[in-house]
């Protein structure tokens, strides 16, 4: 063979880098990577001493009290429907029934339980 005919020894090490190269992003490409966990929410602040302390509030005929003792549980979780609950029934007893039935609504929303809901 001539020197024409046959591949220097620098093309072919080229050309086997090339396949080789192509063979590991094929690869890559076909092997399943570990999906990236996604953070979670930190849990839900339960405020039971603030809405105990409403209710017992409410228990005592401190109706404006009450409220305010709910709405600081409230602002720990805007969910917490047992606050809601002891907020809106203080707001019945203070006779402002539009904003106990906005409570009453948002408890729906949130999915309160029947015991919670009567």
């Amino acid at each position: 063979m001539t020197k024409a005919q046959k591949p220097s020894l620098t093309s072919t090490a080229r050309l086997l880098a090339t396949g080789m190269a192509l063979t590991a992003l094929v690869a890559g490409t076909f092997v399943s990577r570990p999906a990236h966990a996604r953070r979670q929410p930190p849990p839900a602040v339960i405020p039971t001493e603030e809405t105990k302390q409403a209710d017992q509030l409410y228990r005592a005929a401190r109706y404006p009290e009450a409220v305010a003792a709910a709405k600081a549980a409230l602002n720990k979780n805007e969910r917490y429907t047992p606050a809601m609950l002891v907020m809106a029934k203080a707001y019945y007893k203070l006779h402002k029934y539009e904003w106990m039935r906005k409570l009453w609504e948002m408890m729906q929303a949130n999915g309160a339980s029947n015991a919670e809901r009567s």
